[in-house]
């Protein structure tokens, strides 16, 4: 179907979940060679599909769509970085959204105090990837940073990598803090990771994208 689609050299290509009966590796391979296809015939296609990986690694541009609304549509590695609003955030990609109390260039939250890639003042919303929660053993030697001790509750081992849901249970200088129950997720790198139960550390790389508590948007 899709060679016969292409066969022509249209201008315009209507793609819908073109690639869903496919294995993963085919899918991804089958949906390179129609991108690779595409651009050289010069036609432009729109790709309409709820894989989020495909839709950010295949497309130029993306287009979030709720409830019959854009709400944000720009590059893919814009949409996932700097999303317009916190539906977005947690639509697009794994987030952790949490509360935070915002100092200007800072905020204090669950996971410590955290960077803000826009000044901020008052009680406002994060956006923390599991990629920016950094992890390490509960026994390595503290860091220079600021620092969460946190309890594992589960792991998804997904071969290229897990992820790793925690119990944030407050500083790491100041074991008697109290848990507000609130877990968050941390993308660790295949290979060893830590049990169910085990204590680790964990502290925030770079800033993180924040929103007031009633976004624009979302009101």
């Amino acid at each position: 179907a899709l060679a016969r689609a292409l066969a022509p050299e249209p201008a315009l290509v209507l793609l819908d979940e073109p690639f869903s009966s496919l294995d993963a590796g085919l899918r991804e391979d089958t949906g390179r060679a129609v991108a690779r296809a595409l651009q050289a015939g010069g036609a432009t296609a729109v790709l309409v599909t709820h894989d989020q990986q495909e839709a950010l690694s295949l497309a130029d541009t993306v287009a979030v769509m709720v409830e019959g609304r854009f709400l944000q549509v720009s590059h893919p590695a814009d949409v996932y970085l700097h999303p317009a609003t916190s539906t977005i955030a947690s639509f697009v990609g794994n987030t952790n959204l949490l509360p935070a109390e915002a100092a200007g260039a800072t905020a204090q939250s669950v996971l410590g105090q955290v960077r803000l890639s826009s000044p901020q003042h008052g009680p406002i919303r994060i956006s923390v990837r599991p990629e920016q929660v950094l992890m390490t053993q509960d026994e390595s030697p503290a860091s220079p940073n600021a620092e969460v001790l946190a309890q594992v509750h589960d792991v998804s081992f997904y071969g290229h990598d897990a992820i790793v849901r925690l119990l944030p249970l407050g500083p790491a200088d100041d074991r008697a803090a109290v848990s507000d129950g609130r877990h968050v997720s941390v993308r660790v790198s295949s290979g060893p990771v830590p049990q169910v139960g085990a204590t680790v550390r964990l502290r925030v790389d770079g800033p993180v994208r924040s929103f007031g508590e009633a976004p624009p948007h979302e009101s």
